[in-house]
């Protein structure tokens, strides 16, 4: 079986942008930009919204109000599926790195914003697509 993991892509509609983590130097993937997620723990392999909820709170600090699950899942490095959803609202501040590994946060133009990787190139198209339809 596939290790699984959850993409958070939050979306300020007020400013049209989406939030992405800037990788540190110490991480996998170092220097890139994709969206904040974390891996699905064996209790919540029933319920993918228990693992955004959580990794959320770790990473973020913010408990997540309103969102939608992208479908399908996508392919990511490492062996990983990648199970996104779009986050539209949220209580709390967002920080200014990820809480838990100390990666820079961004917020970046829904538009113009161009990551390099593969994976994440599929989620921000899963991602423009819905809003598209909205």
């Amino acid at each position: 079986m596939a290790k699984k993991a959850v993409v958070y892509i939050f979306y300020d509609k007020n400013t049209d942008k989406f939030l992405v983590e800037n990788r540190t130097k110490d991480q996998f993937l170092a220097g890139e930009k994709s969206f904040p997620g974390g891996k699905v723990e064996q209790n919540e392999l029933d319920d993918l919204t228990i693992t955004l909820i959580r990794e959320a709170k770790e990473e973020l600090g913010v408990d997540i109000l309103e969102y939608v699950k992208l479908i399908p899942a996508v392919i990511g490095i490492g062996g990983f599926m990648l199970y996104p959803y779009l986050v539209t609202s949220w209580g709390g501040q967002i920080p200014e790195k990820v809480l838990d590994k100390g990666s820079i946060l961004e917020w970046v133009d829904r538009k113009t914003f161009k990551p390099k990787l593969k994976p994440v190139k599929e989620l921000l198209k899963l991602a423009r697509a819905y809003l598209t339809k909205l």
